[in-house]
């Protein structure tokens, strides 16, 4: 999934306001799904695992 730079710098900006998501956990979810973007598309169950 491509994304343009300004958006996805937008939802990492929202990324760091989510309660307990923190730096390495945001990172985490960036790897596995490819973007901060994806994070917020993305079915909630993923953020349990």
């Amino acid at each position: 999934m491509k994304t343009n730079y300004t958006d996805d710098l937008l939802y990492q900006i929202a990324l760091t306001k989510v309660p307990q998501v923190g730096c390495v956990q945001a990172r985490l979810l960036i790897e596995e799904l490819g973007s901060a973007k994806a994070i917020f598309h993305s079915k909630k169950r993923i953020w349990k695992e």
